[in-house]
């Protein structure tokens, strides 16, 4: 038994005589006082707090960057949705590329030169991050001009789809942040848990589909911040998952970044519908012993303030950035 829980609790004062039974007591004193329940919990409580704790930390910022990313990247895929160019334009945008493509490799090959006559460090690996991003960029460019030329411009709906893509995640990302608000840290309503009560009574089976089109919603945003925030901050490598060219170690990367996040996943999800879990062990789990676990409860309760300031941050950047873009800076 390892790591110790403490509840508070009122105690009061029966000033009756004693009785058989609770229902016999019929009078309670007025006094009462604020008292501490202290227990020790299981290796596997307490392996679970840790982990939550260790994966809090990526679950908020990722999470955060990516609530922010999904929105704003189905406004520039509607932005840059195909369309036909003329042999002329497709020429010159082969001729830029070219030009790209000669000045890569002659950075490439003074990055290997530097890796091979010079010590490798945080500049160094820096470096390579941004050669690395920048030729994806190049790469991806050069697959939104084949598909300009080659097949006219692509589909037209498929372009026009992300402005209902753009609608469903602000509207996901808006209502999060009101249950976090109003309810995890105002303790005020349930506000989601009400909206899917009354939406399950309509239609049989649909809160559920609700519930899980938000909680899955959320775990797509972690992967899809850390993509975002490897890539733009440079700090790590980036393991992007793309149809017909991803590679194994991209999925162990992000099948380990969803493992580390799986479970203050749910610790989160059951705190902001807390209401729906009540009764269970997941929720004597988490909201009793994790919520209160000495040492451990003050980041349970308070970095979910983190969640909502990255995502408010990265909102206003990738705004900023989209701007800038568009201004051709």
């Amino acid at each position: 038994m390892v790591g110790y829980v403490s509840i508070a609790y009122v105690h009061y004062d029966v000033v009756a005589l004693s009785a058989k039974s609770f229902e016999g007591v019929a009078l309670f004193s007025y006094t009462s006082h604020t008292a501490m329940l202290r227990f020790k919990v299981s290796l596997f409580v307490y392996f679970v707090a840790l982990i939550c704790t260790i994966g809090f930390d990526y679950y908020y910022f990722f999470g955060g960057v990516g609530l922010a990313a999904m929105l704003v990247v189905c406004i520039l895929l509607f932005r840059d949705r195909p369309k036909p160019i003329t042999a002329a334009e497709y020429a010159l945008c082969l001729a830029e590329m070219a030009q790209e493509s000669q000045r890569f490799m002659d950075d490439g090959s003074k990055l290997e030169q530097d890796e091979i006559v010079r010590y490798r460090g945080r500049r160094h690996r820096h470096k390579v991050l941004a050669f690395k991003q920048c030729v994806a960029e190049l790469e991806a460019y050069h697959d939104k001009i084949e598909t300009f030329y080659r097949e006219k411009g692509g589909g037209v709906v498929g372009g026009y789809l992300f402005i209902l893509l753009g609608t469903s995640f602000a509207t996901r990302f808006i209502m999060w942040a009101l249950q976090v608000i109003i309810h995890n840290l105002a303790h005020v309503c349930p506000l989601l848990s009400n909206i899917f009560f009354c939406v399950d009574k309509a239609v049989v089976s649909f809160g559920a589909v609700a519930y899980s089109c938000f909680f899955f919603y959320l775990l797509t945003c972690v992967v899809k911040g850390c993509v975002k925030a490897g890539g733009n901050l440079l700090l790590f490598q980036v393991y992007p998952m793309e149809p017909g060219s991803t590679l194994m170690n991209t999925f162990f990367f992000n099948a380990m970044l969803i493992m580390v996040t799986s479970t203050p996943f749910v610790q989160f999800c059951i705190v902001s519908f807390a209401d729906d879990a009540a009764n269970t062990n997941a929720s004597a789990m988490f909201t009793l012993y994790v919520a209160n676990m000495q040492g451990l409860k003050y980041i349970v309760m308070y970095l979910q303030y983190s969640l909502l300031v990255s995502a408010a941050v990265s909102f206003v950047w990738l705004l900023l950035c989209l701007k800038r873009c568009v201004d051709g800076e």
